[in-house]
């Protein structure tokens, strides 16, 4: 259970437990409002009139996945379960987490972006890495800068999986260095962002197995996947943790799986903990 794995994930810059946060959220919450919410203009169409996808960005069609964990995988965790078949309306998703330079330009820009708590600010060496350190509203801030949004916890899931029920972004094989940065010798920090192209998902994101964390918009609640509405689920109304996604370089190998979910209380400035961002076409 959540209680058994708790202890092991690293995180902070000096190697602290990553231990779940506890207690109440403070103004660094954001509101159920911006979960979905969109300012992005309308991309061009294509000659068959389906959007394009923005520069930097990958696009995932409309239509019916199985969100969670799938018979196959041994690894089931109770929020994981059942397996619901839900229908996210096309959008739009970044093909990379979001980068140390990418950040440092809503800093300067004045858009609204804290400054992150460790890794900073960035160098020739880490400019390309993900930015880490950064809270939920600060993810948020980013991506609204930009005219995107945090996307869904089931826009991010499909991304990452596609639609055949796959335990990884790349298929059902094992994981290696070749096709993420996952825990167990791929080294003790985050490597720049698209390193392992082997490992891209059906729609060609990359890097959504491992390497770091990653914000997504909803609130979490375990028993969610037994009430979520079919169409467009965006979460509990409230809630005292958000949802994030991916793993990272460092914890369990268990914790890269497309279907885990892990949580975090929206303040978490962690070394190990980034983003991505979304777009409605």
């Amino acid at each position: 259970m959540r209680q058994l794995l708790a202890t092991v994930l690293l995180v902070g810059c000096s190697g602290a437990d990553f231990a779940v946060n506890s207690g109440t959220p403070n103004d660094d919450t954001g509101t159920p409002a911006e979960v979905g919410a969109d300012t992005g203009t309308v991309p061009d169409v294509g000659s068959d009139g389906t959007p394009l996808a923005p520069p930097g960005m990958v696009s995932v069609p409309g239509g019916h996945f199985n969100m969670g964990c799938v018979g196959i995988d041994t690894n089931c965790e109770s929020d994981e379960l059942p397996y619901p078949s839900v229908v996210p309306s096309a959008y739009f998703i970044d093909k990379t987490e979001v980068t140390q330079n990418e950040y440092a330009g809503c800093i300067s820009a004045g858009g609204g972006c804290g400054t992150p708590s460790c890794e900073w600010p960035p160098s020739p060496a880490t400019g390309n890495n993900p930015v880490v350190c950064v809270s939920y509203t600060d993810a948020t801030n980013f991506c609204a800068f930009r005219k995107r949004r945090l996307p869904t916890e089931a826009e991010w899931e499909k991304a990452a999986r596609g639609t055949d029920g796959a335990i990884y972004p790349w298929g059902n094989a094992p994981p290696t260095c070749t096709l993420t940065t996952f825990p167990g010798g791929c080294g003790s920090t985050s490597r720049p962002v698209g390193s392992t192209p082997a490992g891209n998902s059906p729609y060609g994101a990359q890097d959504m197995a491992g390497n770091v964390w990653e914000w997504v918009a909803d609130w979490h609640s375990p028993a969610y996947y037994g009430i979520s509405p079919a169409s467009d689920p965006k979460g509990p109304a409230t809630g005292v943790q958000r949802v994030i996604r991916s793993g990272a370089f460092e914890g369990d190998v268990r914790w890269i799986r497309s279907s885990n979910r892990w949580t975090r209380t929206p303040d978490a400035r962690e070394r190990i903990l980034g983003f991505r961002c979304a777009l409605s076409p």
